[in-house]
């Protein structure tokens, strides 16, 4: 999702990268997208930059009784959330068009507001969350999952492999904020929220795991390299031999990759 602070959604848009994103969210349903959620019945929740639908999609089907939002900044992505929502037999949910900086719904609104892997694309988030604060009903909650890209590491590494992630570290400050996550906590309480918390969630991988982590980074991680060297002026041939050798990481004897994702959560 694309920000009115002119931030550039580095992933795209088309048939592929709705595929992509339907694929993350079940890859990372229940480590992260359901992990300790606990809704109750019955309540309003929106997702903030619901791109295609695929997380909403998952909510949909787990907590039937909820009644579902979602918005994204670009016509395409709502039209493909509402296409992919019907096919799951969601029709209900109140897909708008529109920028998260002014969210296009009365005050007190909605029980909860859930987003994931949205901030990383904002290069402020403030505005949006003061929007998501004004739109939760009073005792409301928000619940954000988000990365911090400098905890993913990987052994063996290679001074290739370290030249690909600093200049992906760099698109992404480019682009947005690949570090929001380690800042949720502090950023929720300047907002207002009460009973904040935030909390790094820590995963390893190895042996076959290792294989599905790499290969789930590798839909998304071969197109940045065109933007590296566009936008950043990097070498494609130093970035092609980290790429190449992360994708083979999972062949190494003793590899292992380590990454941590942040839960951060708060009530109005």
């Amino acid at each position: 999702m694309k920000d009115a602070i002119e931030a550039q959604y580095i992933h795209g848009y088309g048939f592929e990268e709705r595929d992509r994103l339907i694929r993350q969210a079940y890859y990372w349903k229940d480590s992260l997208i359901l992990k300790d959620l606990a809704l109750e019945k019955n309540k309003k929740l929106l997702e903030i930059g619901c791109g295609v639908g695929a997380v909403l999609g998952i909510l949909g089907k787990h907590y039937p009784d909820l009644s579902l939002a979602g918005i994204d900044l670009e016509s395409y992505q709502i039209n493909s959330a509402r296409d992919y929502l019907e096919e799951l037999g969601l029709y209900k949910v109140d897909l708008r068009q529109g920028n998260i900086n002014n969210l296009p719904w009365d005050d007190h609104q909605f029980d909860y507001v859930y987003g994931i892997w949205i901030l990383e694309h904002i290069n402020d988030p403030l505005p949006c969350l003061k929007e998501v604060y004004r739109v939760l009903k009073p005792g409301g909650k928000i619940i954000l999952t988000e990365t911090d890209l400098k905890t993913l590491l990987v052994y063996p590494d290679t001074p290739e492999l370290n030249y690909l992630n600093q200049g992906l570290w760099d698109l992404f400050v480019k682009n947005g904020n690949p570090y929001i996550g380690r800042r949720l906590g502090q950023i929720l309480e300047e907002v207002g929220f009460q009973n904040v918390e935030n909390k790094g969630l820590g995963f390893n991988f190895w042996n076959q795991e290792l294989r599905l982590f790499v290969d789930y980074l590798n839909e998304w991680l071969p197109p940045t390299i065109p933007q590296m060297v566009e936008q950043l002026g990097l070498d494609k041939n130093t970035l092609e031999a980290g790429l190449n050798y992360w994708q083979n990481v999972p062949s190494l004897p003793s590899s292992v990759a380590s990454a941590v994702v942040y839960r951060a959560q708060g009530w109005k």
